[in-house]
């Protein structure tokens, strides 16, 4: 069996499906949602996993899907100290993944900048 780092954050403020505010936190009933559901779909690599955590609910953490790709609130994870580049790109070409180097500090906050500045049709000068 496997083993995975979960980096958890929240996504405080989304634009065009895009959080363009994160802050990473901790909280081992999620971590351990998010790794019931890699194992359950059987997903290796990179893959961010999105769900809800409903405080005062029977079932707090709720998971809405998983995406086998590398997240776009991955700066965050940087940011809070894990070498999710390093790793990832070891894991890419089949060298061991060093989940020590995975760990990161809660409260952590990305702010992106994220707008179309311009558009054309027709010929450009």
């Amino acid at each position: 069996m496997g083993r995975a780092s979960v980096i958890l954050r929240y996504r405080l403020l989304v634009k065009g499906g895009l959080a363009v505010v994160s802050r990473t936190f901790n909280d081992p009933e999620a971590e351990e949602c998010v790794r019931a559901a890699l194992t359950a779909t059987g997903v290796t690599g990179a893959c961010c996993v999105q769900g809800f955590i409903r405080d005062g609910s029977p079932e707090r953490v709720v998971i809405t899907e998983a995406n086998a790709r590398v997240s776009g609130g991955f700066p965050a994870s940087v940011a809070a100290g894990a070498d999710y580049i390093g790793q990832y790109l070891r894991g890419l070409f089949r060298q061991d993944v060093d989940h020590d180097q995975l760990t990161y500090k809660p409260d952590v906050t990305l702010i992106k900048y994220v707008e179309t500045l311009t558009t054309s049709e027709g010929k450009t000068r």
